[in-house]
C-alpha cells in the first residue's frame, strides 16, 4: 500500500514541514512537537482514510494511526525529507501550562523512557514469541531442553534480554545526541564477560562496616573501591550512564583541539562514563 498520499495530507493539515520540531513513532501513533498547534487542522486529520484519531497529550501532537504507523511514519520521513535533528530529536515536549511542576516532570520522564524503548519494541516482540513458542512446544513434549533446538531456540530468545543494555544504550544515545556507538560500547562495558563474574565473585572486604554504609566490594580502581553487580537485563543504568556520557562527549567536543578530536574525544569519553558508571553502583540492592 502506497502511505505517500495519506503522508502529505497530514503534512499539509498540521502546518507543513516548517510546523514541526520533532517527529517520533510509538506503537500506534505518530507523535509530532509542533512550533504552533494552533496550525493544525484536527477535524479534517481525523477524517482522513488511515488515521483512527488526533490527541493532544504532554506538548504532543499525536496521530492515531493503529498497526501500520511504522509504515506512515517512513512515509511521512520520506515526503518531508526531515533532518536529522528533527527525526532524532532529544527534545521532550514542555508541560502546558495548567500543569504542575510534578505532572510536568512525570510527563517527560515518561516521555523519555518510551522514546528510547520504542525502536526495540518490534523486536523485544519477536524475541517474547520465540521464547513462547519454546515452552509451548516443551510443553507438550516436542522439545527438551537437551536437544539442540531447544538450545539454539532458547539462545536466540534470550539474547536481547541479556544483552539489553547494549541495545538500550544504542536507542539511548539516539535519544541523547550521542553518537549510537558509543551507547553500543558502554552497554557491552556493563556485560563484558570479566566484570560480570567478578560481580558474582566473594567480596573482598567491607566499607564502613557496621554502618548504614556499609559497602561490600570485590575489586578496587586505583584504589578506590568498586562496587559490582550484575547488570545484565537491567534498564535504568544504561541509561543514566548514556545520558552523563553524552555531557562528557559534549564538553570534550568543544574544548579538545580539531586535530586531538578523533582519538582523545572517544578516549575521555569512555574513560570517563565509563569508570564514574561502576564507581556510583549500588552493592546494596
Amino acid at each position: 500500500m502506497d502511505y505517500k498520499p495519506l503522508a502529505k495530507e497530514i503534512l499539509k493539515n498540521i502546518g507543513m514541514k516548517s510546523n514541526v520540531r520533532s517527529i517520533t513513532h510509538c506503537v500506534t501513533r505518530v507523535r509530532f512537537i509542533l512550533n504552533d498547534e494552533s496550525q493544525a487542522n484536527d477535524e479534517v486529520i481525523r477524517d482522513l482514510d488511515g488515521v483512527l484519531d488526533v490527541v493532544k497529550q504532554g506538548g504532543q501532537y499525536q496521530v492515531v494511526i493503529g498497526p501500520s504507523v511504522g509504515s506512515v511514519y517512513d512515509a511521512i520521513i520520506d515526503v518531508a525529507n526531515f533532518s536529522d535533528n528533527i527525526i532524532n530529536s532529544s527534545e521532550i515536549a514542555a508541560p502546558t501550562s495548567d500543569e504542575t511542576e510534578e505532572k510536568g516532570f512525570l510527563n517527560k520522564a515518561l516521555g523519555l523512557i518510551s522514546s528510547i524503548f520504542i525502536p526495540v519494541l518490534g523486536l523485544l516482540s519477536g524475541a517474547g514469541m520465540i521464547k513462547a513458542i519454546l515452552s509451548l512446544c516443551t510443553v507438550i513434549g516436542l522439545l527438551t531442553a537437551k536437544s539442540g533446538t531447544y538450545i539454539i531456540l532458547s539462545a536466540l530468545g534470550d539474547t536481547l534480554f541479556y544483552f539489553f543494555p547494549i541495545v538500550v544504550g544504542w536507542s539511548a544515545a539516539r535519544k541523547f545526541g550521542l553518537k549510537e556507538i558509543y551507547g553500543v560500547t558502554l552497554g557491552a562495558f556493563l556485560v563484558y564477560p570479566t566484570l560480570a563474574t567478578a560481580a558474582s565473585s566473594t567480596a573482598v572486604t567491607t566499607i564502613f562496616k557496621g554502618t548504614i554504609f556499609a559497602l561490600k566490594y570485590k575489586m578496587t580502581f586505583l584504589g578506590i573501591p568498586v562496587a559490582l553487580q550484575s547488570y545484565s537485563s537491567t534498564v535504568i543504568p544504561i541509561i543514566i550512564i548514556v545520558w552523563f556520557a553524552s555531557y562528557v562527549y559534549k564538553y570534550c567536543d568543544k574544548v579538545i583541539p580539531d586535530v586531538l578530536k578523533m582519538v582523545f574525544v572517544p578516549f575521555f569519553t569512555l574513560l570517563i562514563a565509563g569508570v564514574v558508571s561502576l564507581m556510583s553502583s549500588d552493592q546494596s540492592r
